[in-house]
C-alpha cells in the first residue's frame, strides 16, 4: 500500500523502517482501542447515535466520511491514496484528537456512565470496521483484532466491510465541527509561538485565554461542546 506502483518501486532498509513505523502506529492505534472496551458488551452496552456524545457524534460521522472514501480509493485499485488516507485518520483524526481527549472519559468517567459507554461505543466500532477493512493489507492483525472483540462469525474475512452511511445530519454536525478544527489551528498557533519565545514549555503549562466570534460560539453553543476539554 505505501509505495506508488504505477512507478518504479524502491526498496532500502530505511524505506522499510518508515513503513514499519507506520505499522507500529496503526497497530498501537488498535491496542488501545481494544484495551479500553474490554468491559463493554456490544449487546447490553451500545449507545444509540442520536444519544451520542458531540464528539463521538463527530468521530462516527468522520469514519463513515473515512469508509466512503475508502471504498472510492479501492474501486480505483488506488493503494497509495488508501495508504495516506489511513496514516491520516489514524494519527490525525485518532490518535492526536479523539483519543487524546478520550483519556479524560474513559479512564475517569464512571464505568457505566453515558459518557464512558457512548466513546466505547464509537470505539468498537472503529476498531471493528477497520479490522475488516484491512483484512486485504493486514490479515493477521485483522484476524487478531477480530478475535479479541470476539466477534461472529470467527473471521473477519467471512465479514462484509462496513459501507457509508446516510446521516440526516452530518453534513451540518461536520461543519460545525470544522469551525472547531480551524479555531484549534489558530490556539496551537498561538502555542507554538508562545515555546519559541520561551513563555511556555508544555501546552499544559499555558493558562489560555480565547476570545470567541459570533460564529464559533454559536457552533459551540450547537454542538454543544466544552473547550475546557478540548
Amino acid at each position: 500500500m505505501s509505495i506508488d506502483s504505477s512507478s518504479d518501486v524502491h526498496v532500502s532498509k530505511g524505506i522499510l523502517r518508515q513503513v514499519s513505523e507506520s505499522y507500529r502506529k496503526i497497530r498501537n492505534t488498535l491496542r488501545f482501542l481494544l484495551a479500553n472496551t474490554e468491559d463493554f458488551d456490544p449487546e447490553k452496552n451500545t449507545v444509540a447515535y442520536q444519544d451520542l456524545k458531540p464528539i463521538d457524534k463527530w468521530m462516527t460521522l468522520r469514519f463513515n466520511q473515512f469508509v466512503k472514501d475508502w471504498h472510492e480509493k479501492m474501486s480505483r485499485y488506488d493503494f497509495y491514496d488508501l495508504f495516506k488516507q489511513l496514516i491520516n485518520f489514524v494519527s490525525s483524526d485518532l490518535s492526536a484528537f479523539y483519543l487524546d481527549v478520550a483519556k479524560d472519559i474513559v479512564y475517569i468517567e464512571g464505568r457505566d456512565s453515558l459518557e464512558r459507554r457512548s466513546m466505547q461505543t464509537v470505539f468498537y466500532q472503529v476498531a471493528k470496521g477497520l479490522a475488516q477493512l484491512l483484512t486485504p493489507f493486514l490479515p493477521h492483525t485483522s484476524e487478531e483484532v477480530w478475535e479479541n472483540l470476539k466477534e461472529k462469525p470467527a473471521y473477519a474475512y467471512l465479514t462484509e466491510q462496513p459501507v457509508y452511511q446516510k446521516y440526516s445530519d452530518e453534513e451540518n454536525t461536520l461543519k460545525l465541527w470544522q469551525v472547531f478544527f480551524d479555531f484549534r489551528d489558530q490556539v496551537n498557533k498561538a502555542l507554538e509561538k508562545a515555546r519559541e519565545d520561551n513563555l511556555i514549555g508544555k501546552n499544559a503549562e499555558a493558562a489560555l485565554k480565547v476570545a470567541l466570534t459570533k460564529e464559533q460560539q454559536e457552533s459551540f453553543d450547537e454542538l454543544g461542546i466544552d473547550l475546557r476539554n478540548f
